[in-house]
């Protein structure tokens, strides 16, 4: 275990957050802490590499299960000053501020599934000044301008752009298009789409939309039965590979404690949506 004081300002900022806050916010603090201790202090170490596709077809359905959660609960790079942008529990998403990383004006942050939540979008522009395009077509509300910076369009994100039982959708690469975004760096790409980012993110992996964005935050959905499909365990640990070998690591990872799931395999509760924070390396 590194040393506490390395991360002591960042502790202490999360512990004033906490006083005030609920049995729920408090739990969320402690996972945030058990997690932030995993990490073994050296800023280029990658604990766990995910191995070859031939490797994950020889493991078993437990051990893809373990080596999951283990991969997205395990820190790859150290940032040195993170916060927690949005709400403090579900609606809230940590972001570096590292030199390095920390959104600069003229910044462009795409925020995509709201669910009638604009806490991290409003934060966002108060933080950091930056323009905000943020996406939903579920949630009954038309194109309109929020305040003066934050553009909300009622369109989703998807691997190809046409019509869905939700509405319109897009891909990544059509909507920077749209928008005039084809040249523009993203600073911050927020995804939470209800485990559409299985479908969307190897499109956007294999199209390269993502060479210029710097940070993604997202939500990561899986069940955790016998039932849920060994091979899909295998297809969304080699996305994550293919995250990480387009240079993307995680810096910061919450269970969602709202979907912790007990099951009867002698297993401990693993969460079905994990919170996770990743930048790309400079």
């Amino acid at each position: 275990m590194p040393s506490t004081s390395k991360y002591q300002s960042t502790i202490n900022i999360q512990i004033t957050v906490a006083k005030s806050a609920s049995r729920v916010q408090h739990a969320y603090l402690v996972t945030w802490l058990c997690l932030m201790f995993q990490y073994d202090g050296d800023e280029t170490a990658d604990t766990i590499l995910i191995p070859s596709d031939d490797g994950l077809e020889k493991m078993s359905w437990q051990d893809l299960h373990f080596f999951y959660h283990r991969y997205i609960t395990t820190f790859q790079i150290l940032c040195r000053k993170q916060v927690r942008v949005g709400h403090l529990v579900d609606g809230g998403w940590e972001i570096c501020e590292d030199d390095a990383y920390i959104p600069k004006k003229p910044c462009l942050v795409y925020s995509v599934g709201i669910a009638n939540d604009f806490s991290f979008d409003d934060e966002i522009v108060e933080r950091y000044g930056c323009d905000v395009h943020s996406f939903d077509p579920t949630i009954n509300q038309k194109d309109h301008l929020r305040g003066t910076q934050i553009h909300f369009h009622p369109i989703g994100l998807a691997s190809r752009t046409g019509e869905e039982s939700i509405g319109p959708v897009m891909t990544l690469e059509d909507i920077r298009t749209k928008f005039g975004h084809t040249n523009r760096p993203i600073d911050i790409l927020k995804i939470d789409i209800e485990k559409m980012e299985w479908v969307v993110l190897p499109q956007m992996l294999k199209k390269g939309t993502l060479h210029d964005v710097r940070q993604i935050v997202m939500e990561l959905h899986i069940r955790m039965v016998y039932s849920f499909p060994k091979e899909r365990y295998t297809n969304f640990l080699v996305v994550l590979r293919q995250l990480y070998e387009a240079g993307y690591r995680i810096f910061q990872a919450k269970q969602n404690i709202y979907t912790v799931e007990k099951n009867k395999l002698g297993m401990a509760p693993f969460s079905r949506c994990q919170e996770v924070s990743f930048i790309k390396i400079v």
